[in-house]
């Protein structure tokens, strides 16, 4: 059984507070769960969350990055497990343009207060790319780049004949300019079980943020249509999108995709997806 998991679904910045208690306030970070093996991708504030559920499982721990802006990467050195001598962790260095960049950079007695040689569990650092690495846990992984400042990826999950895919930040706006690259993703993402996409903006948030790397509501639908999916998650909410706010956005958009025979779900902190 692989089971998909959400830790922390808001965008650019943690928003706690009133209007965000049903669906999360924490940033982005979602985890797979095998039988032998734990896979995080990202390590934003949810990931604290994540590391008392997995301080003491005994399966190893790989961690992934879609791409290293600050919502992404900024839990990591509250991630409980770090600090645990019994845990292995395995983490895959993401190819940055400045070269191969690790989470344990952050331990250097200035961005936090730790060094490296504090941190209580056996880690790993892997320079091998995240789908040629997880083939030594037989799992089927996949990656694609997408469309976000500074270059991102998306992942591919598949697990006994389920796939799912999750792309946290991605500007379809701006992607779909070229038929080609649109036409690819609508590839990756075709007939997934579960598609998991950035949705930070809605049609009034433009055009002041073109270009900000992320996708309105509406094109995020589309891609979904266009791919086919069966179940479609809305993720990466915006800090300043209320829960009410997202209460409406499922309303307006969820009978043009059931139409499509696609459910619409919006991403909430805790949920769990589960590929049989």
């Amino acid at each position: 059984m692989t089971t998909f998991r959400l830790w922390g679904v808001r965008g650019s910045t943690p928003s706690p507070g009133p209007s965000t208690q049903r669906f999360g306030g924490n940033t982005s970070c979602v985890s797979i769960e095998r039988e032998d093996v734990v896979i995080m991708i990202d390590a934003g504030t949810g990931i604290r969350a994540a590391g008392g559920a997995y301080f003491a499982d005994s399966r190893p721990i790989v961690q992934l990055f879609t791409h290293l802006h600050h919502d992404h990467i900024q839990g990591f050195p509250f991630f409980g497990p770090l600090y645990n001598p019994q845990k292995h962790l395995y983490l895959v260095d993401y190819p940055s343009t400045r070269g191969p960049w690790s989470p344990l950079s952050y331990f250097d007695g200035f961005h936090f207060p730790l060094t490296e040689d504090m941190v209580g569990a056996k880690t790993t650092r892997i320079d091998q790319t995240p789908a040629d690495f997880m083939k030594s846990f037989g799992v089927d992984l996949y990656q694609h780049e997408v469309q976000h400042p500074g270059g991102a990826y998306g992942y591919k999950i598949a697990a006994h004949g389920h796939e799912i895919v999750h792309i946290p930040d991605n500007e379809l706006g701006i992607l779909k300019e070229d038929a080609a690259r649109y036409a690819s993703l609508v590839n990756f993402c075709d007939g997934v079980d579960y598609l998991c996409h950035d949705a930070q903006y809605t049609e009034q948030d433009m055009p002041m943020k073109w270009g900000w790397g992320h996708s309105i509501i509406d094109d995020v639908c589309q891609l979904a249509i266009d791919a086919k999916v069966e179940n479609l998650i809305l993720f990466h909410h915006d800090p300043d999108r209320s829960d009410e706010a997202l209460d409406d956005i499922k309303d307006h958009y969820a009978p043009r995709l059931n139409a499509c025979n696609i459910e619409l779900h919006i991403a909430r902190e805790g949920d769990a997806y589960v590929l049989k």
